[in-house]
């Protein structure tokens, strides 16, 4: 926008002090007119502090006000100040019948006092990103009291001409083990190791030295993409170097809103032992019945075997107590007899009979009878 001078009757516009004196006389007024109409002045209104205006705007023909500093291209500050216009000014230059004089610049305002409540936000949705950090607008440096990132957005959104300014950001850099190690994922030299014979039937060692030489080269990708998921869904920050990119233009989501995040499930799994084939395993567990079944039947017979012995040891024992039974009987039997004989010889003694005893009669010496034996004396 350039320079704005008064268009009617300039000559009726003159700045005395702090004062704009507005004559309505014609060029060549009477006396009488001089008497009778008198010029109107306006108060100037209060010039805006020096300090607090900023000329590094880059659009014409407007303000923008954020906090107490003005920004303003160096063009429409020139403008105003050589225009000697009060209606061309930022400020009310007084007012005529209640309409302000002055003020026809536009002024937009803003405020930077959201910004850093802003960024906090933001900052937790950066860590989904694997982004650890950034500098927002407001943390740039300042330039004449004004953070040099906000002048440069507000310049980038009111001037279609003008790129959008980079920024300047530090994101993880994910050095994966297949960067780090480049034979981690190569299974050429396994293949080889462990290739099967056709002829011949499954060798179980090469196939489970494969399948773990594979679960070695899994285990590090999972590795690798878990700590990936748990940086993009938990926001979990990996402990890995950084990379700083300074005035790089990055592209956002057209989304702030951060509160409602989707649901996400996310899981691990690792090979932690390699089982046999089937037809291995079906092998195996045809020997395993087998092995338990000879087990069982030796088992069996052991048990027999020491059931019968028991059974034996229990009968001779039997036996042994019927012989010391029958011992004991007989040599009550002989106790018997002595005690009888005993008490028959108490009387006469010798073949003698006597009036007591047993009826008298006691066999004597050479009678006949042997007494000796247990018979004799058996009770019937």
């Amino acid at each position: 926008m350039a320079k704005q001078p008064i268009e009617q009757n300039p000559e009726r516009y003159t700045k005395k002090e702090d004062n704009w004196i507005i004559s309505a006389l014609p060029e060549e007024p009477t006396k009488e007119q001089i008497a009778v109409i008198k010029p109107l002045e306006l108060e100037a209104g209060k010039p805006i502090d020096k300090d607090k205006l900023v000329p590094l705007l880059a659009v014409n023909g407007i303000v923008v006000k954020v906090n107490d500093f003005y920004i303003i291209s160096e063009q429409t500050l020139s403008d105003i100040k050589n225009s000697q216009n009060p209606h061309y000014d930022i400020i009310e230059n007084g007012k005529v019948l209640g309409v302000s004089i002055g003020k026809t610049v536009p002024i937009i305002e803003l405020s930077d006092k959201q910004l850093e409540a802003i960024g906090n936000t933001l900052d937790i949705a950066n860590k989904n990103a694997g982004v650890k950090s950034v500098d927002y607008i407001y943390e740039t440096e300042l330039e004449k009291g004004i953070p040099i990132g906000l002048i440069n957005q507000i310049n980038y959104t009111l001037s279609p001409d003008i790129s959008r300014p980079g920024d300047t950001f530090e994101t993880y850099d994910w050095s994966l083990q297949s960067e780090l190690n480049k034979s981690s994922y190569d299974l050429s030299q396994l293949k080889i190791d462990t290739q099967q014979d056709k002829e011949k039937s499954l060798d179980t060692k090469k196939m489970a030295t494969f399948l773990t030489g594979v679960a070695v080269g899994l285990k590090i990708i999972r590795d690798d993409f878990d700590a990936i998921k748990q940086c993009f869904m938990n926001a979990t920050l990996p402990g890995l170097t950084t990379k700083t990119w300074k005035n790089s233009v990055a592209t956002t989501d057209t989304s702030n809103d951060t509160t409602d995040k989707p649901q996400t499930i996310s899981t691990t799994s690792t090979i932690i032992s390699v089982g046999d084939t089937p037809v291995v395993a079906k092998e195996t567990a045809l020997k395993k019945g087998q092995t338990k079944l000879e087990k069982d039947a030796e088992d069996a017979k052991t048990t027999l075997e020491q059931k019968i012995a028991q059974q034996a040891d229990d009968l001779r024992r039997a036996q042994e107590g019927d012989v010391n039974a029958q011992n004991r009987l007989k040599q009550d039997i002989i106790d018997t007899r002595n005690q009888i004989t005993e008490k028959s010889s108490g009387g006469s003694g010798g073949g003698g009979s006597s009036g007591t005893g047993m009826g008298g009669f006691s066999p004597g010496e050479g009678s006949g009878f042997d007494t000796s034996s247990a018979d004799f004396y058996s009770i019937r």
